[in-house]
């Protein structure tokens, strides 16, 4: 737990006891999208997000703010105080500092800011999707995805605040050469032929998948799209 800005001694004691129940109210979660079966040297996903309860939600004013990235907004302005922050550009490394090992990163896709929190099938609570990780096994003695982190930053009375919370690790079985294939339902893809360059001897092809419950079930080939089909940023990161 870290506590921002130094507090007084009293203080410190008291701030550990209040974010302890806040934390209650928020879940970092990473999950494989379908079987844990996932066999080695195919790609499988990997669903990030943030669940929480819709208090918590409405008091921060929503996820959708760590999203954002600096790189791309050089100018933003923390309303939160201290030092700036980027969630993509800290969980980008620290995947790569945690999966390059053991797993092949295929790709990893951010949401777009703006992104909306929905239903879990938990009475009260939401989850914020945030990234989709596109991982292969290097061979059949991996059995875990690690613990993976994020930083939450909240403001009080007091000044800036910054909770980190911690997925579970997640148990996978890596040992078959092959798996079966994911079932897909109600799977709608648009593909779009941009002909502008086809004189020059070149055509871009661009594919749009609709959000809903179909990208929820969309198969590993996929991939990001199956976290929100409408609104994303895609940063492909194929390992070394």
């Amino acid at each position: 737990m870290r506590c921002l800005p130094r507090l007084p001694v009293a203080l410190e004691i008291e701030c550990p006891i209040i974010y302890d129940d806040l934390l209650r109210e928020i879940e970092f979660v990473a999950r494989v999208d379908g079987d844990t079966i996932v066999g080695h040297g195919r790609p499988f996903g990997v669903f990030v997000a943030l669940r929480h309860t819709a208090e918590v939600e409405r008091e921060a004013g929503g996820f959708g703010r760590h999203l954002r990235s600096q790189k791309n907004s050089p100018y933003y302005f923390n309303p939160y105080g201290g030092q700036q922050r980027s969630f993509i550009e800290e969980f980008e490394k620290q995947v790569r500092e945690k999966l390059v090992d053991r797993f092949e990163i295929k790709s990893l896709t951010f949401l777009d800011e703006r992104v909306q929190s929905r239903g879990c099938g938990r009475p009260d609570w939401r989850e914020t999707p945030l990234a989709y990780l596109l991982l292969a096994a290097k061979d059949g003695s991996v059995d875990q995805i690690p613990a993976l982190y994020m930083d939450l930053d909240f403001v009080d009375s007091r000044g800036p605040v910054v909770l980190p919370v911690e997925s579970q690790i997640t148990l996978i079985d890596a040992r078959p050469e092959r798996v079966a294939p994911r079932p897909v339902a109600g799977l709608e893809v648009t593909q779009i032929l941009d002909d502008r360059e086809i004189a020059a001897g070149g055509s871009r092809w661009r594919s749009k998948q609709p959000a809903g419950d179909s990208c929820r079930s969309s198969p590993r080939s996929c991939g990001p799209a199956s976290t929100d089909c409408a609104s994303r940023k895609s940063r492909i990161r194929a390992s070394p």
